[in-house]
């Protein structure tokens, strides 16, 4: 999580770069705070939402729904 200000931040997400401009499809109603991130991920396989809230360095695995530590460093 880089964060400035509300509008002024930047995730990784599945190894992908997101910012307020640049968000995934999946993601509904996405919140960034500088010691967190709070989200509403569609899937499509299952047509379900899940709300998630992760911390710096953790991972969510949709299948098992665990939290997980994060795995290496943000590129």
């Amino acid at each position: 999580i880089v964060f400035d200000s509300t509008k002024k931040w930047t995730i990784w997400l599945n190894n992908q770069r997101v910012t307020p401009d640049a968000l995934p499809r999946e993601v509904i109603d996405l919140k960034v705070k500088p010691e967190f991130v709070e989200l509403k991920w569609f899937d499509s396989y299952t047509n379900q939402i899940y709300p998630i809230r992760l911390g710096a360095h953790q991972r969510f695995n949709l299948d098992t729904r665990i939290f997980l530590p994060g795995i290496g460093d943000v590129p």
